[in-house]
Order: C-alpha cells, then sequence, then structure tokens
C-alpha cells in the first residue's frame, strides 16, 4: 500500500495553538473509477442553487452546527481528546466525516478511532485508481458540465503557475506537485453528502476541517445573527495568499456554494477558455482567488467575505 505522509506545521492563533499532526496515510489500496458507487446521486449547480436559495429564505428552527472532517482521520489517537473539548463540546456541535474507506483502523488490531464511533455520520470513499482523481473530476464535469475532464484538459489548466500549494495536484495529467485536487474533491465530496441526507433541515451552519489539528484552547462559535451572508470564518493567519483547507466555518447556504470549488476547474468546455478564466478570477498560486475580500477580526477568528 503507497503511503503518502504529510508534513507537520505549527501555528499560533492568539489564544489558539494548534499543531498539524502527521502520522497516517492516503492509501489506495482498494480503488475506483466511477462516484456512482459512493453517491445515489450528483447535485449539479443549478439544483444546488435553489436548495441554497431555499435555506436562505426559509426561517427554520435550527440553531446547530455540523463539523466535518476531511480525508481521513490521521493522528486520531494523539487529537481526539482536545478536539473534543475544545470543539465540539465547547459549541455543541455534531460530526461528521467524508473519507477515505482506506483511512478506516487496520482489520484484526486493537486501535480504536475515537473520530469514528463518535461521530454522527460517516461518508466513505475509495480512491479512485492509481490514486489519480481525473477518474472523479471526469465524472462530475460529465454529469454537471457534458464534456469530459481528460488528460489534455488537465495539462492545459494545470499549467497555470501552481506555486508550493499544487491546487490541481492529485491529478497526474496536471503536472502539479502535492494533492490539492483531492482537497478539493473531498469538500465537493462532504457537500453532496450534504445534500443527499438533507442535513440542511437540521444545522444551519458548517465547519470543515482535519483530524490532526490539536486544540488547546475553546473554539469561538459565532452567533447565527453573527454570520453574515457569503462570509467563512476562519483563525487568523491562514488567509494568506488564499485560504488554507485546514479550518473554515460558513453557514449551511453558503457552504453549499463554497464547497463546490472542485468545479472551477471543469465550468468550460474549452481548456483554454477554462484556463484564461481561472487566470482572470485568480486561481493558480496557493488555490487562491481574487474573489475574497477585506476580512474583519472577532477575537482570534476572522471573517472573510467572497463573492462567488
Amino acid at each position: 500500500m503507497l503511503r503518502r505522509l504529510a508534513y507537520t506545521l505549527l501555528i499560533s492563533l492568539n489564544s489558539h495553538t494548534w499543531i498539524t499532526l502527521s502520522t497516517h496515510h492516503f492509501g489506495y489500496s482498494n480503488a475506483s473509477t466511477s462516484l456512482s458507487t459512493f453517491i445515489e446521486k450528483i447535485f449539479c449547480r443549478n439544483e444546488r442553487d435553489t436548495i441554497a436559495s431555499t435555506i436562505r429564505n426559509t426561517a427554520l428552527p435550527r440553531n446547530k452546527t455540523l463539523v466535518v472532517v476531511l480525508i481521513n482521520s490521521r493522528s486520531h489517537h494523539l487529537t481526539w481528546n482536545n478536539f473534543d473539548k475544545y470543539l465540539l463540546n465547547a459549541i455543541s456541535a455534531d460530526l461528521a466525516m467524508a473519507v477515505l474507506e482506506s483511512s478506516r483502523p487496520l482489520p484484526n488490531t486493537s486501535e480504536i478511532d475515537s473520530f469514528r464511533s463518535n461521530a454522527k455520520f460517516v461518508w466513505e470513499i475509495q480512491s479512485p485508481k492509481d490514486g489519480d482523481y481525473i477518474h472523479y473530476y471526469n465524472d462530475i464535469s460529465n454529469t454537471c458540465y457534458n464534456h469530459s475532464f481528460n488528460e489534455t484538459y488537465a495539462r492545459k489548466i494545470g499549467s497555470i503557475n501552481s506555486g508550493p500549494g499544487g491546487w490541481l495536484g492529485c491529478i497526474k495529467a496536471s503536472g502539479q506537485s502535492s494533492c490539492g485536487a483531492l482537497t478539493w474533491f473531498f469538500n465537493w465530496f462532504a457537500m453532496q453528502k450534504l445534500l443527499e441526507a438533507k442535513l440542511y433541515k437540521l444545522y444551519s451552519q458548517v465547519i470543515i476541517t482535519r483530524s490532526d489539528i490539536h486544540w488547546v484552547g475553546n473554539h469561538i462559535h459565532p452567533s447565527v445573527m453573527s454570520l453574515e451572508e457569503r462570509a467563512i470564518w476562519v483563525p487568523e493567519s491562514i488567509d494568506n495568499m488564499g485560504l488554507s483547507d485546514r479550518h473554515y466555518m460558513m453557514n449551511m447556504h453558503d457552504a453549499i456554494g463554497f464547497m463546490d470549488v472542485a468545479e472551477a476547474a471543469m465550468e468550460r468546455e474549452d481548456p483554454n477558455e477554462q484556463r484564461q478564466w481561472l487566470l482572470e478570477k485568480g486561481f493558480g498560486f496557493n488555490g487562491g482567488s481574487s474573489h475574497i475580500k477585506k476580512h474583519r477580526k472577532a477575537g482570534s477568528m476572522e471573517w472573510v467575505h467572497w463573492v462567488p
């Protein structure tokens, strides 16, 4: 089984300090080339926009947050207690996981994954064939945009300067390093499962995060009223040259529009037009986007506004 080790990162955030730890892997011993095995129905943009508009304009009796862990539960044995204490319990949130099937604890071992055992929802998917996410991107593109996302397409848009971030990495034909396309995909996958389960009827806010964040202080939880339209809450310092994927919070109806970022790679049939559109929108270095506006601080959290 191929193992890809992540890097270790330390970020100081005023009253928060977290450490991202690297002890697990992005294994793909089981591989798939089709999303249909894991998703009953793909919600394309028009349908998603309709749902988001309905949520925005309907006064539903809810004030609950869903925390969604992406990709895997690496470092769970080191981070779970503080994750539970300072994040889930601090804001009375439920936990969901959108993760690789290969991140399950190994069989015939005594390993206990407290993230999985305490999650209210666990959505699993196999790695694509050869660990190349072009297969899943191609499924999305064919279903929602009526054109293929093939190697030629990926190579053309992948020629945009990726800097150290590798925003299209894990799609081999892109020629980019790292695994930005994997992270984008799991945002998209989680969003699809939220819609499939109609969780927008139960939760008003969504936090997208990772298991390898070691919390040492309570998460600041803005009220529903303070979460402005088209605003993302992120910890201080992680919005430099584009939003980090490590932790962010937003209204449910905004999450439906923000978590589809993978589709930004495929909206136009002509890859040259798509490449030009991405450049105009500021994609490239570290996955940054010119859609991001000036932010304001609230304690050790910041508001970051964006224009879809």
